[in-house]
């Protein structure tokens, strides 16, 4: 588990049969689970469109997808149970034990975890856990106090068949958490002081940006210089603080973001068991052998029974001769 923080429990501020209008404005306080990634890497129009859903309401009620994953929810968190015994269902909102401002509603809640549970779509695959989802649990254990996540996916077969789970546990990550609290302390700054329409950056970052939005726009350089101005606005953003996660900053010209740097699902060789390696081992090199006995007998078929024969591919020269005048 990557961390060294002290965890202090959450508090339940809303219950979980609360009238929704009531659960609707207290969860309009702060920032919830569901949009801290957003908030986290989005540039002003994002934090504009998240300010006004918590003032507002949301716009967006859902599809038959949702709708599908709602009627889900309990027989994956049961599932979730059978992991972990101490995991129940969830629908009351959650606070920070020391801030109203950090709040969410997991699925699932045990002793030292949360549960999160999702139901794909039709032809969607187990790979790695999409980012979102990733920051979703990320944050759910910061505002609870908790130290793992159980992540519980169940796929269709589109044919009613029976579906696919496949459960995860996910370690708490406070160098994440970090980046996300960090950048939902600047939002919740910016909605308190009247939401200025710029960030606010130091002056030779800013320069930097300038540079580089004037020579996008044409406005100071031809593309080499934009190459160049490009880089080094580059090189200056990824030294900022959190910069793997994405950095956006909106200036006067326009607005520059660093993208996130992916999250790639890699083998923990140092985890796999001795006679696991043995085994995959033992098979690559069948399968090496394998290969090369089929090209060793793919050579002595083209030498007993090859033909030559001309190709499909051909290309076209173009050459100018001296004028004759």
């Amino acid at each position: 588990m990557n961390t060294t923080t002290e965890l202090k429990p959450g508090r339940i501020v809303v219950d979980a049969d609360a009238p929704r209008e009531v659960w609707m404005d207290e969860r309009g306080v702060g920032v919830t689970a569901s949009v801290a990634k957003e908030i986290a890497t989005g540039g002003r129009s994002v934090w504009e469109k998240q300010l006004d859903t918590m003032l507002n309401g949301s716009t967006w009620f859902g599809n038959a997808h949702t709708e599908r994953g709602h009627r889900d929810e309990d027989d994956l968190i049961a599932h979730a149970a059978t992991i972990d015994p101490t995991i129940e269902a969830n629908s009351a909102l959650w606070a920070h034990a020391d801030s109203d401002d950090y709040r969410a509603t997991p699925d699932g809640v045990g002793d030292d975890s949360v549960a999160e549970v999702k139901s794909l779509k039709e032809g969607d695959g187990f790979g790695p856990i999409p980012a979102d989802h990733y920051a979703q649990m990320q944050w759910q254990m910061f505002v609870l106090g908790k130290s793992r996540a159980l992540y519980v996916r169940k796929r269709d077969d589109g044919k009613g068949g029976v579906a696919d789970l496949d459960e995860k546990w996910v370690d708490r990550d406070d160098d994440y958490i970090e980046f996300l609290k960090e950048r939902a302390d600047a939002f919740i700054a910016w909605r308190d002081a009247d939401c200025p329409e710029f960030d606010d950056v130091d002056d030779v970052l800013g320069d930097l940006i300038q540079e580089a939005l004037e020579a996008k726009q044409g406005l100071a350089a031809p593309q080499a210089r934009d190459k160049k101005a490009a880089a080094a606005l580059k090189k200056a953003l990824e030294a900022r603080s959190h910069s793997e996660y994405g950095v956006t900053l909106t200036l006067p010209l326009g607005e520059v973001k660093l993208t996130a740097a992916s999250r790639v699902l890699t083998l923990d060789e140092e985890a796999i068991p001795d006679h696991l390696k043995a085994k995959r081992h033992a098979k690559l090199t069948a399968a090496k052998t394998a290969r090369d006995r089929a090209d060793e007998l793919e050579q002595e078929l083209v030498r007993e029974y090859g033909v030559t024969t001309l190709g499909t591919s051909q290309s076209l020269r173009i050459t100018t001769t001296r004028s004759t005048k």
